[in-house]
């Protein structure tokens, strides 16, 4: 069973994991790899500015980063327990 869902439908407060990268893009995808945004890797969802319809999220405790909707539109997470 498929339980991913797309960062920008994310909780905030709740730990994720991205499961898969929805696009061949070469910018997105060099984007995601300098960023380690990488399947497997987590990170926390600090805000969701549905206004604005970005994201913030912070991974290792430090690293913030702001993402429009489409790069969260793109991005699939599981939630973790």
């Amino acid at each position: 069973i498929n339980t991913s869902i797309a960062l920008a439908d994310t909780e905030e407060e709740k730990t994720y994991t991205i499961s898969r990268l929805m696009s061949d893009d070469k910018e997105f995808l060099d984007f995601c790899a300098v960023n380690n945004l990488k399947f497997g890797n987590t990170f926390l969802v600090s805000k969701q500015f549905s206004k604005n319809k970005m994201t913030q999220i912070t991974i290792n405790n430090n690293n913030i980063m702001l993402l429009n909707e489409t790069f969260t539109k793109n991005i699939y997470v599981n939630v973790l327990d």
